[in-house]
């Protein structure tokens, strides 16, 4: 069963949380529109790049989610 929620679950509800849109989170951290909705559908791994514009743009810490996409996360970390 899984029990944490992967890069692109923790994006949308952070988007959505804050009451932002697709377009204004990808304007913000310079990515497309149409690649932020790739990503939040969990349709492709995101580069390091990606997820620090990302992370950045939505308040996250950058380290953590990048830590997420590679599969090495610890709920420890601080």
């Amino acid at each position: 069963m899984k029990l944490e929620d992967d890069f692109s679950d923790i994006v949308r509800k952070a988007r959505m949380g804050q009451g932002r849109s697709v377009e204004a989170i990808a304007q913000a951290s310079g990515l497309r529109a149409e690649d932020l909705s790739t990503l939040e559908r969990g349709s492709r791994i995101p580069s390091d790049s990606e997820v620090r514009a990302i992370a950045d743009t939505l308040s996250l810490r950058a380290d953590a989610l990048s830590a997420i996409v590679a599969g090495e996360w610890d709920p420890s970390m601080p």
